[in-house]
């Protein structure tokens, strides 16, 4: 680890996309969102107060230069505070592993979402063509409850992904919509944020109404209710009968003697009865 000019780093586009430019090594402060410059004013004043905190990771180049590894964030915000070095972990890649390295670097920043870190483990996943999930956490050298936790989210569909992205519902109100059926996920995602809406309360960094997780797990709770109805056998008559017969009995001592707890004779007296009328079709039904 030691200090290198800022301008011999190299920038690729593994490293950072950034909207409408094409060439990142070019790209300066003024280049970038306005959300994205502030973050940047805002790292670079920390760095100014406590200095660089954690160093960029590049790979030495034939010509001189270093390829910007991770890290991209702090070379800008040193760009900004126009000095000409910072300080640098030079690790021995080869030029083929820079991507799986980049994700891996990425996925440990505590600035992404959990949908860019679940692509980002995805990635490497597929390029190192790992199978299982405890490989890739031995990989990663995470536990195999952190990768399935953020793998949950690709079972998401689109609409919730990109709410994940943009930071309108957190972590663990997306792990419940990704947990719901496919076709019910867009439909509950929208009835939580109307809800999110009506409720007045708005996320303080993007201004926006913030999707709660109680309000997508109400979704969830009538999603797995209406499953369970549909999916409920219809009793036989019989069965309905008199499960209607012990319902209005309990309530009749409820209502008249104030009674929850009644003797099994008593209700036998009831029911009976009950059964008399029936019986009889003497049952006066009020117009």
């Amino acid at each position: 680890m030691g200090m290198i000019a800022v301008s011999k780093v190299v920038v690729t586009g593994n490293v950072r996309t950034i909207p409408g430019i094409e060439d990142i090594a070019t790209a300066t402060f003024e280049d970038l969102p306005p959300e994205e410059q502030q973050e940047i004013k805002e790292l670079a004043a920390t760095i100014e107060e406590y200095g660089l905190l954690q160093p960029i990771v590049v790979r030495d180049m034939k010509d001189g230069r270093s390829r910007l590894i991770a890290g991209w964030r702090r070379l800008m915000a040193h760009k900004y505070l126009k000095r000409t070095s910072i300080n640098a972990t030079t690790k021995k890649i080869k030029k083929e592993d820079e991507p799986v390295a980049q994700l891996i670097e990425n996925i440990h920043r505590k600035d992404l979402n959990p949908m860019t870190i679940a692509e980002n483990i995805d990635s490497i996943r597929r390029v190192k063509g790992i199978k299982t999930q405890e490989n890739l956490a031995k990989f990663l050298n995470k536990s195999v409850g952190w990768v399935s936790y953020h793998l949950k989210f690709l079972k998401a569909v689109p609409e919730v992904q990109t709410a994940i992205r943009e930071g309108e519902i957190g972590a663990s109100g997306a792990r419940v919509l990704a947990s719901m059926p496919k076709d019910e996920q867009a439909d509950a995602l929208d009835t939580a944020r109307k809800e999110a809406k009506a409720s007045g309360e708005v996320d303080k960094k993007t201004g926006k109404p913030q999707v709660k997780t109680k309000g997508v797990r109400r979704q969830s709770r009538r999603s797995k209710e209406a499953k369970r109805k549909r999916q409920e056998p219809i009793k036989p008559v019989a069965e309905r009968e008199q499960e209607q017969k012990e319902e209005i009995t309990t309530k009749f001592f409820e209502d008249v003697y104030g009674q929850k707890k009644v003797s099994t004779s008593h209700k036998k007296v009831v029911n009976q009865f009950w059964d008399f009328l029936m019986e009889h079709r003497r049952l006066i039904i009020k117009a």
